[in-house]
């Protein structure tokens, strides 16, 4: 296993919850042909068995390698839209019922998780809502990681003092002032 960019022919490894905005491992994808690995295809739908824990996502980086914690359910695209089962299975009524019993061991019978029944039509058009939820959910996270990232080397910069301090605070104060006073 490494880290750093991804190579030709090699598998992102995902090692439990949050599914997102983990840290990029990589594996050769050799362990799909032996069977010792439970590998991803593209739109399999990623659920953390461990209650405390649960997540649920559809993989479109595949192929994935799996930790023991996560569960990969591949739908029948004829029959199920992986973007629906992904949205309904995060849905409150199903994260509560995945935490039911739980203690720090329980795992999440996956079985016992609902969706509603609807056509295959309108699974779809459920499912492309979910998928912008969950490109949005994403975008969100990458922010808070570039502004805290941001906000790190700001404070950095200020402490070497490599940034301008200014005595009155926090932006220029009278300029402030003034665009508050002229626009009485």
């Amino acid at each position: 296993m490494r880290r750093g960019e991804r190579q030709e022919g090699e598998a992102c490894v995902l090692t439990g919850a949050p599914l997102s905005g983990q840290a990029q491992l990589w594996l050769p994808a050799a362990g799909e042909q032996d069977g010792s690995l439970t590998v991803t295809a593209s739109q399999d739908v990623i659920v953390s068995v461990p209650t405390r824990s649960f997540d649920v996502r559809v993989d479109t980086d595949a192929p994935s390698v799996l930790e023991p914690r996560l569960a990969a359910l591949r739908a029948n695209p004829a029959v199920l839209d992986p973007w629906f089962l992904s949205g309904c299975l995060r849905a409150p009524a199903n994260v509560h019922r995945a935490g039911t019993h739980a203690s720090t061991t329980s795992r999440t019978d996956v079985r016992r998780l609902h969706t509603p029944r609807l056509s295959l039509e309108e699974q779809r058009r459920y499912g492309e809502i979910y998928r912008r939820i969950a490109a949005f959910e994403r975008e969100v996270t990458d922010m808070k990681s570039v502004g805290g990232e941001l906000s790190r080397a700001l404070r950095d910069l200020l402490a070497a003092g490599h940034l301008p301090r200014n005595r009155s605070g926090y932006g220029s104060g009278s300029r402030a002032r003034r665009s508050v006073t002229s626009a009485s």
